[in-house]
């Protein structure tokens, strides 16, 4: 009976275990709305298995980051100056947006993220959580990794400089050329990522090296589309992706992970059109907070 009671211990303590979670983004004073978006749409979602969310400064206000310290299970940290200009606003767009840095901080608040967790899950603050993110956290803390494709009209050869094609393409991975210039080879999806420790010699920290070179980022009008289309990081983690030979997934739709004991499938959209019962992520961009009410109500403090 004993031996019984406790097989059938160890068998609810299997199924109900859940991979703790851990996750960094970044935000600046403009965007802080949608930040707090994300964060309210994870703890409405993913409390109990949530960790920890790292929260990166690009520039809020110091009541923005003061608020943002009373919220349960968020820290916030400021981003390593590896370059002066790293969280500087730059020009990105024809309209005239301006981006911190380029998104050279991306890479770089990555890799702070995993020199204090074991993996991580950043996601950009224009992201809106729907449901459970249990099966990713597997998938990341099994395999190292997961990426996302964003779609078929984001190649790495027509979004990148050609800063970015002589240093990085035609010379440093100059035996990769073929694939990394073949229209044919997708991007990395750079605002949902997840990495282990894993990939931290090969992917994270390449791409930390490269943030100190903030002009391999900057749109410089030189790509093949033209100015304001130069992705700034997306090429280069999408290079780092395809020379080590992983595997992406779509961003817009159905797609099936393999876990230790069965598949799951997830779905992922950036269209509320197109999200569903099935949807785990909707990539709301500045749409999040008025999506169905917005999730900052979900917030809970300390």
């Amino acid at each position: 009976m004993k031996k019984f009671s406790l097989l059938s211990l160890l068998l609810i303590t299997q199924l109900s275990y859940s991979i703790p979670q851990y996750y960094c983004t970044a935000s600046d004073a403009t965007y802080y709305p949608n930040l707090l978006n994300l964060i309210g749409s994870i703890h409405k979602t993913n409390f109990d298995e949530l960790v920890e969310i790292a929260v990166f400064n690009l520039g809020m206000s110091a009541k923005q980051i003061n608020s943002l310290k009373q919220i349960a299970k968020v820290t916030v940290h400021e981003v390593d100056h590896v370059h002066p200009d790293i969280i500087k606003p730059i020009v990105t767009t024809r309209s005239g947006k301006r981006v911190p840095g380029s998104y050279a901080w991306k890479p770089v608040v990555i890799k702070q993220s995993l020199d204090k967790f074991p993996y991580v899950f950043y996601l950009d603050a224009g992201v809106t959580v729907l449901k459970s993110l249990n099966d990713i956290f597997e998938y990341i803390e099994a395999n190292g990794y997961f990426l996302l494709a964003p779609g078929p009209e984001h190649n790495i050869i027509d979004r990148s400089t050609k800063r970015v094609r002589k240093q990085i393409m035609n010379q440093l991975y100059a035996q990769y050329r073929g694939l990394l210039t073949c229209k044919d080879t997708p991007s990395v999806t750079a605002g949902l990522q997840g990495v282990s420790r894993k990939v931290y010699d090969e992917y994270v920290m390449p791409m930390y090296e490269f943030a100190k070179d903030v002009t391999l980022f900057v749109d410089d009008g030189s790509s093949s589309k033209g100015k304001g289309e130069a992705r700034h990081d997306q090429p280069l983690f999408s290079i780092l992706a395809h020379i080590n030979g992983y595997r992406l997934f779509t961003e817009r739709g159905y797609f099936v992970l393999q876990l230790k004991n069965e598949k799951k499938v997830v779905h992922i959209h950036h269209l509320e059109s197109q999200l569903n019962q099935d949807s785990v992520i909707y990539v709301s961009r500045t749409q999040g907070p008025n999506y169905q009410g917005g999730a900052m109500r979900f917030i809970r403090y300390k």
